[in-house]
């Protein structure tokens, strides 16, 4: 018998039997992810005024919540979503420090589970996609505060919260705005102008008030964006989604 022949006559072997161990993975390093995410949240509780924080509940104190928003403008920068926000916090008292941290990881924790749910369509049913945007989303916020080059400023300091990690979390929440026109539109559920087009134009601008960064790192990913999806986007879609990104470039 030729030995070719010997060894395609050989019975297949049996496929492996799958390990629940090896099916419980994903979650397991995803449970291993939240608790580090609770973690770096928890310490934000320890937080107090630093630095920046005293200038501007001064300001605040000594010019009014108006009379703060135009004093930054005219005697420092034009960040008006960052001056808005800080101000509305120096309002509610120094209480607001520690629970700056905690409330804005649940917020990246969410805004980022609906992105990715948006993102993953109907590829999955609608349990499993929820369920895997949740673990996507824990892994990612893990991961981006395990390597934070400057945890601290970015997220235990309130100025620096506010500045920094506030429009990550509005920019993460447009893109779910857009995952969830896209999936509207593909089914014929939505028209080329809804409120859904004003709603992401509206956290756009605030994003992009946060900081000089964040408009400039905005606008080159929305003009990147738009640009992709007039060249490669066809169908009921497309007009929906060139309305909603021109409108958020210009806004950039």
């Amino acid at each position: 018998m030729h030995p070719s022949s010997a060894v395609l006559d050989r019975p297949s072997l049996p496929p492996l039997p799958r390990s629940r161990a090896l099916g419980r993975a994903p979650f397991a390093v995803g449970a291993a992810f939240a608790f580090a995410v609770v973690v770096f949240a928890a310490g934000g509780v320890f937080s107090r005024y630093v630095a920046d924080d005293y200038c501007s509940a001064s300001v605040l104190a000594q010019h009014g919540f108006l009379g703060a928003q135009e004093f930054w403008y005219l005697n420092w920068s034009g960040r008006f979503s960052f001056v808005l926000a800080i101000d509305l916090l120096n309002a509610l008292g120094a209480r607001t420090v520690p629970l700056t941290a905690p409330l804005l990881v649940l917020a990246w924790v969410m805004v980022s589970a609906a992105a990715i749910q948006s993102l993953l369509g109907e590829r999955f049913s609608r349990q499993q996609s929820r369920d895997w945007s949740v673990l996507l989303a824990v892994v990612l916020v893990g991961a981006t505060l395990a390597t934070s080059a400057a945890l601290w400023e970015d997220l235990y300091w309130q100025t620096g919260a506010v500045t920094y990690l506030l429009p990550i979390i509005l920019s993460l929440a447009f893109a779910a705005v857009v995952g969830r026109m896209y999936q509207a539109a593909q089914h014929r559920h939505l028209r080329w102008l809804s409120p859904w087009v004003l709603l992401g134009a509206v956290l756009i601008a605030f994003a992009c008030g946060c900081s000089e960064t964040a408009m400039t790192a905005l606008a080159t990913a929305l003009g990147l964006g738009l640009v992709v999806t007039a060249w490669r986007t066809r169908g009921v879609e497309r007009r929906p989604l060139l309305v909603t990104l021109s409108v958020a470039f210009v806004t950039a």
